[in-house]
């Protein structure tokens, strides 16, 4: 995040600062370094388990054909297509069931109606679920006449900026399609 980037280059210059930061760590720009120093701390999330248990619940509910679909393939996004993917695994494995599993990350370059009518041809294609994760919501903001249809499912990762400025949440929704 730009926060996070931000973060990264300052926290040295004012060590009698201390610093909070909520999902997320000091990093480089290009994601390549990463260093906390210590008057800043991190309250990190595992990403990863709250996304296993999206996949290990939809594949107990009787879906078998899914997508990951990722903004771009920073660490957390890529913690939660990891995460989907293993819990879909391991409820497939207990149900002695096979389960198909694309993922696909966007990079943002899409426009909302791109991106939707994209996930819409899967939908076409026979999948059940689309894991988002990082995408901005652009799943949840397309022109509705092309929303997927109604008996397929969308699992998502929406980013709010509910806080104000600095802050940002995420939370995980199961949302059937509008």
């Amino acid at each position: 995040s730009e926060m996070a980037a931000a973060l990264y280059d300052i926290q040295d210059n004012y060590p009698t600062v201390n610093y909070l930061m909520i999902g997320d760590e000091p990093h480089s720009e290009d994601y390549t370094n990463y260093r906390t120093s210590a008057n800043v701390h991190c309250v990190l999330f595992r990403e990863e388990q709250a996304a296993y248990l999206a996949g290990y619940a939809a594949v107990r509910e009787g879906n078998t054909s899914m997508a990951v679909l990722g903004g771009e393939p920073l660490p957390s996004t890529v913690r939660y297509a990891t995460g989907f993917v293993q819990g879909a695994e391991a409820a497939a494995d207990s149900m002695g069931v096979q389960v198909y599993i694309r993922i696909w990350y966007s990079n943002m370059t899409a426009s909302d109606d791109d991106l939707t009518d994209y996930v819409c041809g899967w939908y076409n294609e026979g999948f059940q679920v689309v894991m988002a994760a990082g995408t901005g919501g652009q799943l949840h903001t397309g022109r509705r006449e092309k929303r997927p249809r109604s008996d397929r499912h969308r699992l998502g990762l929406r980013r709010a900026e509910q806080l104000g400025d600095n802050q940002r949440c995420e939370l995980l929704q199961h949302r059937g399609a509008e």
